[in-house]
């Protein structure tokens, strides 16, 4: 009699409630520039219109873009219900079997069997994102899809109030995601530096090249210092004493200078958001390669 391997919708649990969860500038740190940077955009009101999306998140209905089965997700399972009924209820909707591009039919099917293993990981949102939208946007979910081989094949990011983001299959070439509780090690050995890592995260941040939220960089504190890992290649100190740009000198200052491309000095010192902050970080360790994409 064959053994029937199946791996039901397996969650690791802990990855999602990050204990650890932090920041260098939120919004509610600084109410009077935040609400002046909306006011500026013609929201009169941000405050108020935050404090009512988790009631319409909530009572939302089917056919509203604002549903998922389970708002604000407490748990894992939750989340991946979310996915589940985003990917077959409305990105697949009505679609035939037939009509799948081959690399998504298999997913499809072992996720439809239970045949598929999910790793949930939470994301910290360092983007300006965090307090500039309509509606709070304080981290994401990072779900990682994994085959019967062990292979991750697809990845897909969720926000805290349980809509889809994004969802995207992993390429063959792609760079292994670090592990956290493995950090020091790493740090150690791809970097050459034995610090004491304090807090780490994973983190969505701006202006640097490989930081996205399906491809996540890394945050930890080492000694009153915060240093951010980008793409497991780079590694990024950023002095906690330097003076930091606000969110709406900033924008300004990108809306005089146009869009850049990231140039070799924007790799060894780039503007990187903090939340409603940014600051100049500086390369400590790793080397944008010239032939590098």
């Amino acid at each position: 009699m064959h053994r029937i391997l199946s791996i039901a919708l397996l969650v690791l649990l802990g990855n999602s409630l990050a204990v650890f969860a932090w920041v260098p500038a939120d919004c509610q740190d600084r109410g009077d520039e935040w609400q002046k940077f909306h006011l500026a955009l013609g929201r009169r009101d941000i405050q108020r219109t935050w404090q009512s999306y988790p009631a319409a998140v909530r009572n939302a209905r089917p056919r509203s873009p604002l549903y998922s089965p389970f708002p604000y997700p407490k748990n894992d399972k939750e989340v991946v219900a979310n996915f589940k009924y985003a990917y077959f209820d409305r990105l697949f909707q009505g679609i035939p079997l037939e009509k799948l591009p081959a690399r998504e039919l298999p997913i499809y099917n072992n996720l439809k069997e239970g045949r598929i293993r999910v790793e949930v990981v939470r994301l910290e949102n360092w983007e300006p994102t965090r307090c500039t939208e309509t509606s709070p946007s304080p981290f994401f979910y990072l779900l990682r899809f994994y085959d019967q081989q062990g292979k991750e094949v697809a990845r897909s990011t969720q926000y805290d109030s349980g809509q889809m983001a994004i969802y995207r299959h992993v390429s063959e070439v792609e760079r292994a995601l670090p592990v956290l509780a493995n950090l020091s090690a790493f740090v150690r050995a791809r970097f050459g530096r034995n610090l004491v890592i304090e807090q780490p995260q994973y983190v969505v941040a701006g202006g640097l090249p490989y930081c996205w939220n399906d491809k996540p960089c890394i945050a930890f504190k080492s000694q009153g210092k915060v240093y951010v890992i980008d793409g497991g290649e780079l590694l990024y100190e950023v002095d906690t004493a330097a003076p930091r740009t606000s969110i709406m000198a900033r924008r300004e200052q990108q809306r005089r200078e146009g869009l850049q491309s990231l140039g070799f000095t924007e790799f060894d010192a780039p503007m990187i958001s903090l939340g409603f902050e940014w600051a100049r970080a500086r390369l400590v360790g790793g080397q944008k390669s010239r032939t590098q994409g």
